[in-house]
């Protein structure tokens, strides 16, 4: 099952270090025997990448520009193209940027950049493996059956867990172009069904055994869900044991409102998310032994 053709994309920024990088080298890559793929935000797009354990053994360099504001790049991709209908500038009035800012959208926007500009090499492989350079997986992740589409089975906040997600590459647009439907009625649409507002409040609800339950902002989960939910590939996904989670070292920068962490892991790391961490021991220490190197 292993003899399919692999990318890993990272894609963000370096948060971590040499003790991170070197063990997503070993528990990801390695075991998937896979090219890498680095799509880095910059503040220029020319920038000479730092040496480390991803980028000395990287395949393709996709150096990104950041944008003065995440929002411009989204207003200069919608103006380019001839609309009939700007349904984004309705939509965004939802809070689609994330929880009320533009947080939420920035994975979003680097998925559509790697898509719209390096979809001819993606093609070259059979399998996709999209994720973040500042995760830390805790095993060798198993080799899954590239027959459908996996997402971990992590912290889905009202959605679905969008950190890590591994897919056929023919299923590139459907798991990738998620920037694109922000322009549809059929977003529109459903927003509005969702959608509670009060005094201002971004605050949306969905029906559980046939009563609303709200659940706060919208979010960069639910944005996904609702999206794969409408193109269909929803119900291709299987879920995968969550074995990962986010990291950083101090100095590093993030626009999450929860900053970059307080709790001290090893070699100086620290970890993101008190919760995603706690599923993920748990997952090790309780199924550990039974997970399968290869799962289909």
């Amino acid at each position: 099952m292993n003899d399919q053709r692999t990318l890993v994309i990272l894609f963000g920024q370096f948060r971590g270090n040499n003790t991170s990088w070197q063990n997503m080298v070993d528990n990801l890559i390695t075991p998937y025997n896979a090219d890498l793929a680095l799509c880095i935000g910059y503040k220029k797009a020319h920038t000479l990448p730092p040496l480390n354990p991803l980028t000395e053994i990287a395949k393709y360099h996709w150096n990104f520009e950041e944008p003065k504001r995440w929002s411009d790049y989204i207003e200069k991709f919608f103006s380019e193209i001839e609309l009939e209908t700007k349904w984004w500038k309705q939509n965004i009035r939802y809070g689609l940027y994330g929880g009320g800012s533009t947080v939420g959208i920035i994975p979003m926007i680097f998925k559509h950049y790697i898509y719209h500009n390096y979809l001819h090499i993606i093609k070259e492989y059979d399998r996709i493996i999209l994720t973040r350079p500042d995760m830390y997986f805790v095993r060798p992740y198993p080799i899954l059956s590239n027959d459908h589409v996996w997402i971990p089975n992590g912290e889905d906040q009202g959605g679905i867990y969008e950190r890590l997600t591994i897919f056929p590459s023919k299923y590139a647009k459907e798991c990738m172009t998620v920037l694109d439907f922000l322009n549809t009625q059929s977003l529109n649409l459903t927003a509005k069904r969702m959608y509670k507002g009060e005094n201002n409040e971004r605050s949306i609800c969905y029906l559980l055994n046939g009563y609303p339950v709200e659940i706060g902002n919208f979010n960069s989960e639910i944005y996904h869900k609702i999206f794969y939910e409408w193109n269909g590939i929803f119900y291709k996904i299987r879920r995968s044991p969550l074995l990962n989670f986010l990291i950083a070292v101090k100095g590093d920068t993030t626009k999450s409102l929860g900053g970059i962490g307080t709790i001290k892991f090893k070699d100086d790391l620290i970890v993101r998310y008190k919760n995603e961490y706690i599923d993920v021991v748990r997952t090790k220490t309780v199924f550990g032994d039974c997970i399968d190197d290869s799962i289909e």
